[in-house]
């Protein structure tokens, strides 16, 4: 009889191929436009999604009517550049330099400002649902009318700004400077001032420093009135 044949040795299957390196997007074709005073839109430029523009120099750029939403924008300088209604929705503005910027109408949900320089920008009629001011300067910037919902303004230098008919409900302003801000009409329900700064001087003292709802407390906030 024939001899059994040898075990076949229990060796692991071979490894998959390691996949190639991944290679980084191409530049968007309109990057390389950026300057100061740039008008977007005359250059055929409507989409700017997800452009990095991180450290751009661009002050006085029209970025109005353009789709720049999830664009970076970090530690870029925009002093008076124009966003009126441009969809900014979830783009990154983390230090940049805006000061007398105009976001008229613009669409800025969930986009973060974060220790931004906002001094006397415009942001009115804005839709700022979700969006991060922590840390900025909003020194009399002008959020009239505008829809900030869930909105966080934590430690936020907001001396004089103007929120009058602006809906604030459930937005954060904890450790924030409130000297002098204008508050009248605004829709603050559940909105928490807890350590707020310049309490005695906001517009309106009805404005109450309590914690709410979401904080686990008691609403006691309501509609200001003036």
């Amino acid at each position: 009889a024939l001899p059994p044949p040898p075990p076949v040795p229990n060796t692991p299957p071979p490894s998959p191929p390691s996949p190639l390196p991944s290679r980084p997007p191409p530049p968007h074709p309109c990057a390389s436009l950026a300057r100061p005073h740039v008008n977007w839109a005359s250059n055929g430029c409507m989409n700017l999604h997800k452009v990095d523009f991180s450290g751009a120099i661009l002050n006085g750029a029209l970025f109005e009517d353009v789709d720049a939403s999830r664009a970076y924008f970090e530690g870029a300088i925009l002093e008076e550049a124009s966003f009126l209604r441009a969809n900014i929705s979830g783009a990154i503005f983390e230090t940049a330099r805006m000061p007398k910027a105009k976001l008229i109408s613009a669409h800025a949900s969930v986009a973060v400002f974060s220790r931004a320089n906002l001094i006397e920008a415009d942001l009115s009629h804005a839709h700022l649902a979700h969006a991060e001011f922590v840390e900025s300067d909003l020194t009399k910037a002008n959020f009239e009318h505008a829809a900030a919902p869930s909105s966080d303004f934590r430690h936020a230098s907001l001396l004089e700004a103007n929120f009058k008919g602006a809906d604030l409900r459930g937005s954060i302003f904890e450790g924030a400077d409130l000297t002098g801000a204008n508050f009248r009409d605004a829709l603050v329900y559940e909105t928490d001032v807890l350590f707020a700064r310049g309490l005695s001087a906001v517009y309106c003292l009805n404005l109450r420093q309590d914690r709410t709802n979401k904080r686990g407390g008691s609403s006691r906030s309501r509609k200001i009135n003036c």
